[in-house]
């Protein structure tokens, strides 16, 4: 099992998370993420990486791929990913998951 993360900071997710909070498989991600053959983007934005180049999504980037995949947000499977890798403080992950909220309210405007 993931060793929980550190109590102040906010989740990290993988492609892999990502995928299972959205119901697509991994390599779904991969292909949205992808520039189209006329140059345009794809239609995810590009992660960020990590060291070893890995994506890494924050909270924030998931709601989003949320929003562009599904047009709503869904807080359910994130809080069960979340409990499966150890975050075990549903008080301090109803907070962050507040916060993350109210930054997707303030782009929105």
């Amino acid at each position: 099992m993931a060793k929980p993360q550190r109590k102040s900071a906010e989740p990290i997710f993988t492609r892999g998370d990502v995928a299972k909070i959205l119901n697509v498989p991994p390599l779904t991600i991969a292909n949205r993420e992808k520039p189209k053959k006329d140059g345009s983007l794809g239609k995810y934005p590009q992660p960020k990486r990590d060291l070893n180049n890995y994506r890494i999504y924050t909270l924030n980037d998931v709601l989003n791929l949320q929003r562009l995949t599904y047009n709503a947000i869904d807080t359910r499977p994130i809080m069960s990913l979340l409990y499966d890798k150890g975050w075990r403080d549903m008080k301090q992950l109803g907070r962050i998951m507040d916060q993350a909220l109210s930054r997707q309210k303030g782009e929105q405007r």
